[in-house]
């Protein structure tokens, strides 16, 4: 029984195949231009020269070779490399007692008889060739005259913040830590969050999807940093600010659930407080400052204490950008820098809370503008995830992020690394609740000679990198959920397919590799692009979160 299969009209690529040439004289003597078909979408004038090139072309498309040997010969050619024969009513069927291993079935009596182009000019006249061929009419399929509508794109971005956060500049810094009974606290530089007035710090309650104001004194002045105590249910903001009618909170002050107050952490900070981290166990907080010479600045307040410089007084040239804590043992100090006390530490370094040491993590970040920007200390693998604007970690060429492994004291790329971009800015990092990895990334890649931005939030499961629908701006901070879920701050307008103002949240389970629903990359102007480099990078230097 004979069976006959329509399909899309071929297009010039190999010419045809001689059974007389060997595998060089093929290659060597073709004529036509490989055409590579996609989907019935046909990208014209891509060459094949060589069995390399034509495996850098199968990864460029993110193709397969199908049951094949990794000779370059007829056989082996993908099934959307096809040849200038006109496809259209080829009939298959003729001459072959062993089935071939088809991704549809055939029945008992086209298996009989299956021959692949008697004359040698398509795909070749063994099991390999006609699986490619069945599978190029697979995935070629007639041209129906009412195709179904593609199904929505699910982004899993939702808005129940309401109006959002409002902003008076765009610094686009917006720390977000968790309180207690579903509480969760924004800071930045802000006057209302979802029309409720509120100076530059608000609480929205996960329970009730309401924004409240609950800090009676007003912070006058920009929050760079939170960090809550879950035992003594105390929350400690870090900034440049003051809160009026309250001496002694320079910079940085805690607000008591209990009484409701504010109170001053000490004598204050004298310049402004970039980052603060909370040693629960030791009853120690620690905050990194910097000056306007550009000194930083590491201090400890023991709880009912003064405040005391960790080390030393000031540590000139250098920005200490986040803090990160491995449990009771370490503090990590991320930033700008080269050196501490004359040693080398670029832009990362280590202090051992019980030697009063510090140590380096390999030979650091190095790369582009060499920030690093955020940390998260996995109790789970024992590992320190590190982001920022840097291309390499401890000698090993990675963008954006790398793990420190605490135990082997080495550098190594999170599974296979983030999708291939000039460059990767990442500004936060988080475990979910199922113990994935989420990353706020911004990747820049150049496009006829224009940078072009993907801004994105990227979840590691173990095994492989998932991302979001992209922002409209750039992104600040992320903050798990207990439902598999983030909350997301930034300078964003539009999170995905959902009008958002400055926080979204963001379900992780339709996450996919082809999660942007137009496959459309932000594109801006040279003059954009310059204009919100230059602001970042003073940001960076200014404050940060």
């Amino acid at each position: 029984m004979a069976s006959t299969f329509t399909t899309n009209s071929g297009f010039k690529t190999f010419g045809v195949f001689k059974e007389s040439q060997s595998t060089a004289d093929y290659t060597l003597n073709k004529k036509a231009k490989t055409t590579f078909c996609k989907a019935n979408v046909c990208v014209p004038n891509k060459s094949v020269g060589s069995q390399g090139q034509l495996e850098l072309l199968r990864r460029a498309n993110n193709l397969e070779y199908y049951d094949c040997d990794d000779s370059f010969d007829k056989t082996n050619l993908n099934v959307n490399l096809i040849t200038k024969l006109d496809l259209t009513d080829v009939c298959v069927i003729q001459n072959k007692a062993t089935p071939p291993v088809c991704p549809t079935p055939l029945t008992p009596d086209d298996i009989s008889v299956v021959t692949i182009d008697p004359y040698g000019s398509l795909f070749g006249n063994d099991v390999c060739g006609i699986n490619n061929f069945t599978r190029y009419m697979v995935y070629n399929p007639p041209a129906t005259p009412n195709p179904p509508p593609p199904p929505p794109v699910t982004c899993g971005w939702t808005n129940p913040f309401g109006d959002g956060i409002n902003n008076n500049n765009e610094n686009g810094f917006f720390p977000i830590v968790h309180g207690k009974d579903g509480d969760i606290f924004v800071g930045g530089l802000f006057t209302q969050a979802g029309g409720v007035t509120a100076k530059s710090i608000a609480c929205w309650n996960s329970v009730t999807e309401t924004w409240s104001n609950p800090f009676g004194l007003d912070l006058i002045g920009n929050v760079y940093s939170l960090a809550y105590d879950d035992i003594n249910e105390i929350l400690y903001v870090g900034g440049e600010f003051t809160i009026t009618g309250l001496g002694g909170a320079t910079n940085i002050a805690k607000w008591s659930y209990n009484s409701g107050t504010w109170s001053p952490i000490g004598n204050g900070q004298q310049y402004q407080c970039l980052s603060i981290v909370l040693d629960t166990t030791n009853n120690i907080l620690y905050a990194a400052s910097l000056d306007n010479s550009g000194n930083a600045y590491l201090q400890e307040w023991p709880q009912g204490g003064p405040w005391t410089d960790v080390d030393q007084a000031s540590y000139p040239s250098a920005r200490f950008q986040t803090l990160a804590l491995d449990g009771d043992k370490n503090l990590y100090v991320g930033g700008n820098f080269v050196e501490i006390n004359g040693n080398t530490m670029d832009n990362i370094s280590k202090w051992s809370i019980t030697t009063n040491l510090w140590s380096a993590l390999g030979s650091g970040l190095n790369g582009f503008h060499e920030i690093c920007s955020c940390m998260f200390y996995n109790s789970t693998d024992d590992s320190l995830y590190v982001g920022g604007y840097w291309n390499n970690a401890g000698g090993v060429d990675v963008k954006g992020i790398a793990k420190w492994d605490l135990n082997t004291s080495s550098w190594s790329i999170v599974g296979p690394g983030l999708k291939d971009a000039f460059l990767i800015v990442t500004s936060s990092i988080c475990a979910t609740s199922n113990g994935d990895i989420s990353v706020a990334c911004a990747f820049i890649n150049i496009i006829d000679g224009n940078p072009v931005f993907e801004i994105q939030v990227a979840t590691f499961n173990g095994t492989s990198w998932a991302y979001s629908c992209p922002c409209d701006n750039f992104l600040s901070s992320i903050l798990p959920d207990t439902d598999n879920s983030i909350y997301v701050t930034g300078q964003f307008t539009t999170a995905g397919n959902v009008t958002a103002t400055r926080i979204a949240k963001l379900n992780l389970e339709p996450l996919s590799l082809l999660a942007n629903p137009n496959n459309v990359l932000l594109s801006f102007s040279k003059r954009d692009v310059d204009r919100k480099t230059r602001r970042r990078n003073r940001d960076l230097q200014d404050g940060g979160s």
